[in-house]
């Protein structure tokens, strides 16, 4: 799919590239105050470890798909020429998480910038790019200094009861610059559903706002993994355009899905509920089987991390850039790995919301099953590098490597 550089990948635990670049060669990368010593940063533990400034990346033009740096650019004296440089290097994303700078973590020694979405906007007005910036976690507003206590039981209780209130403010902030975007008129779509229950299905995704015409059905009688049935219909649509959309048979549409689809940009994909890496927070608002709602509405795209398995929509073109469904997983986290090649591909992943029901009691479905179990070893193993990584059901961490 393409290699990812990791710009200040600091130590071997956190590097995520294929290729990773920082400053500090060997030893500690000194710092003091709030940080203490720094982190050791040993480029024999780190994969393709090459020692550069990121103001002046050492690789040719668009030689990475995806160009990633995780709280970096604030320590550096020209934030514009780092962000700059990974632009040039980028063949389809840059992304750049930091301290937001209304959050606790902004202000510490070293920290030579201070950064907001607007600010992120302005430079992404200078590059020529379009980019989607937003808060990725949150923290509790505490008006006065508590240095020294806050892990006291008045602390605590103080902050709990500031969430419970809202009352909370930014922490941390990513921008997502895309260099590749495709917007679409509508293409007209397919809904591919894979069934085992005849009942079900006619009584949820039959019933949808959806002419027949515009559904592909397969009977699981063997019970395959869906990938495999989701990787057939996508060969049969590479050398069309149109939109697929992979749904559960306990799904139903109300809404008029070539008007939702129209203007969408062809290179991400979306889905009707997820969850972003900073939050629980599950944006897209769904109607559950006892008729109450799930979710966050909301009025525009959502980025965030992984969207749930429940409905997948996907432009065929992206399938065209070599983006398939893994068919080592068969019922659980095929969704969460698609997002993740995607992220990792430099393309975007987006909850969308639709006017939909989910006739069922839960997301999750049997997380104590031992196919979801196989499937969460599996997915541990094949995005380490990348954890952690929340999904719908799971917020999977390297912690989680020996429980399952």
């Amino acid at each position: 799919m393409g290699f990812v550089l990791d710009v200040g990948c600091g130590n071997a635990g956190l590097a995520k590239g294929d290729v990773n670049v920082d400053f500090f060669r060997e030893g500690r990368n000194v710092q003091v105050g709030e940080q203490l010593v720094g982190e050791v940063c040993n480029p024999k533990l780190i994969k393709n470890f090459v020692v550069a400034d990121a103001c002046h990346l050492p690789f040719k033009n668009e030689c990475f798909s995806l160009v990633y740096s995780s709280h970096v650019i604030e320590h550096v004296n020209k934030p514009e020429l780092m962000l700059s440089e990974m632009f040039r290097v980028a063949k389809n994303k840059v992304v750049v998480r930091c301290p937001h700078r209304l959050g606790s973590g902004a202000r510490r020694p070293f920290h030579l910038n201070y950064f907001d979405e607007g600010w992120f906007k302005k430079v992404a007005a200078w590059l020529g790019c379009s980019v989607v910036c937003f808060v990725n976690g949150f923290e509790a507003f505490v008006p006065f200094p508590v240095k020294g206590f806050d892990k006291s039981y008045f602390v605590r209780g103080f902050k709990f009861v500031q969430r419970k209130a809202g009352l909370k403010r930014p922490f941390e902030v990513e921008a997502w610059f895309s260099k590749v975007s495709n917007e679409r008129l509508a293409d007209g779509f397919k809904v591919v559903c894979v069934f085992n229950n005849h009942l079900v299905l006619k009584n949820c995704l039959l019933k949808s706002n959806v002419p027949f015409s515009d559904v592909a059905l397969f009977e699981n009688r063997q019970r395959l993994g869906l990938p495999v049935f989701f990787n057939s219909v996508i060969e049969s649509f590479l050398d069309k355009d149109v939109w697929l959309v992979f749904c559960h048979q306990d799904f139903v549409f109300y809404d008029d899905l070539n008007a939702r689809f129209a203007g969408l940009d062809a290179c991400a994909v979306y889905g009707v509920i997820g969850v972003s890496a900073g939050s629980r927070v599950l944006f897209g608002r769904i109607v559950q089987t006892n008729g109450k709602s799930l979710g966050v509405k909301l009025s525009g795209l959502a980025p965030v991390q992984t969207v749930d398995e429940m409905c997948l929509i996907v432009h065929s073109s992206l399938f065209r850039s070599g983006l398939r469904f893994d068919e080592r997983f068969s019922f659980h986290f095929y969704g969460a790995d698609l997002c993740s090649q995607a992220l990792e591909a430099g393309f975007n992943v987006f909850a969308l919301q639709l006017d939909c029901q989910h006739k069922s009691r839960t997301l999750s479905g049997d997380i104590n099953s031992d196919d979801y179990r196989f499937c969460l070893r599996l997915f541990i193993k094949k995005w380490r590098r990348f954890l952690p990584i929340r999904t719908t059901t799971k917020y999977v961490s390297k912690e989680l490597e020996g429980a399952y």
